[in-house]
């Protein structure tokens, strides 16, 4: 499958699958904005390994992969996949999956977007 152009760099064919298009819902005017890129300084928040350790107390951090008990459904086993290094997720059996801690804590908590990364940044554990 041939990458779309102007394709976030790195995102190989991800954007194929829809998980980058979004839609700004903000009542700004942001016309002023027009052609203006945004970066979002990550340092803030908390690595992935010490945020999902807070999560799940008891998981061993010093591995990339680990498997937790879903919190998104009534789940007896561990079906929820955790990239400590990277932070996606994805649950085996609901099918709940996501890109990094923020969309797990907004998925989590039923947060917006604004809310996850203002108690992200106070949780930031070390």
């Amino acid at each position: 499958m041939a990458p779309k152009k102007n394709a976030p760099l790195g995102c190989g064919n991800n954007h194929a699958r829809g998980g980058y298009r979004f839609k700004l819902q903000s009542k700004v005017n942001t016309s002023q904005y027009a052609g203006q890129k945004f970066k979002f300084d990550r340092t803030c928040l908390p690595s992935p390994s010490s945020y999902y350790s807070y999560q799940f107390p008891g998981i061993s951090t010093n591995r990339t992969m680990v498997k937790v008990i879903c919190p998104f459904h009534d789940d007896t086993d561990p079906s929820l996949s955790i990239n400590l290094e990277d932070g996606w997720f994805n649950c085996f059996s609901c099918g709940t999956k996501g890109g990094g801690i923020a969309k797990f804590h907004m998925t989590r908590y039923s947060l917006t977007y604004k809310q996850t990364l203002k108690e992200l940044e106070f949780l930031n554990v070390k």
